[in-house]
């Protein structure tokens, strides 16, 4: 996924993305504010674990879902290189944040005619053939 915010693409990030110094600035906000039951790195990894182990049409329901989400766009930001603190990184509207699916090397772009299939007239060679000299 593509992060867009404000028009601005960032490339998908994970925690695991993340360097020594961001999980250090990280877990130093987690301990002075109280945006997470996390206040670890161990207990962020945790609840990244637990949150993927839940069915899929139950993580909206999720106690850390907002957290968690403000976390990826925390971490998509700063390794793309912007310095900001997880706060500072949601500090936005909403409804300025998109998700957008990467096209994969198999699809088709949409409003883009199928390929056509190689062979035919047009991709046939002429059979060369060697005079003796």
């Amino acid at each position: 996924m593509i992060l867009v915010i404000d028009g601005k693409k960032y490339p998908a990030a994970t925690i695991g993305d993340l360097s020594l110094r961001h999980t250090l600035e990280l877990q130093r906000e987690l301990v002075t504010t109280n945006i997470s039951t996390a206040k670890t790195w161990v207990d962020v990894q945790a609840l990244l674990q637990e949150f993927t182990d839940t069915p899929e049409d139950k993580r909206a329901e999720h106690p850390e879902a907002l957290f968690l989400s403000a976390l990826t766009i925390w971490a998509t930001r700063v390794t793309a290189g912007e310095q900001l603190s997880l706060l500072e990184a949601v500090d936005i509207p909403a409804s300025s944040v998109q998700w957008v699916k990467e096209p994969t090397a198999h699809e088709e772009p949409e409003g883009k005619a199928p390929a056509r299939r190689s062979g035919g007239a047009a991709t046939r060679t002429r059979k060369q053939t060697s005079t003796p000299q």
